[in-house]
């Protein structure tokens, strides 16, 4: 989690779970709540795709017990 900024524009992150705060702070907030209560976040499968500078990465896991699509 330490590192998790550093794959991003510093805290700049804007979260599109309303239940989960924007920022790589509020980010990393929610999954160490999460963690606390033993929940957790699992990638199962994810999908690279790139063209120029762009870069496009879905990734499908679980988050507890309910499966979910995690951009």
């Amino acid at each position: 989690m330490e590192l998790l900024a550093g794959y991003f524009d510093g805290d700049n992150y804007i979260q599109h779970n309303p239940h989960i705060a924007d920022k790589v702070s509020g980010l990393n907030a929610a999954m160490r709540a999460w963690a606390e209560k033993g929940i957790s976040l699992n990638s199962t499968a994810s999908t690279r795709s790139r063209s120029g500078n762009f870069v496009l990465v879905i990734s499908e896991g679980a988050l507890g017990r309910a499966a979910h699509c995690l951009l």
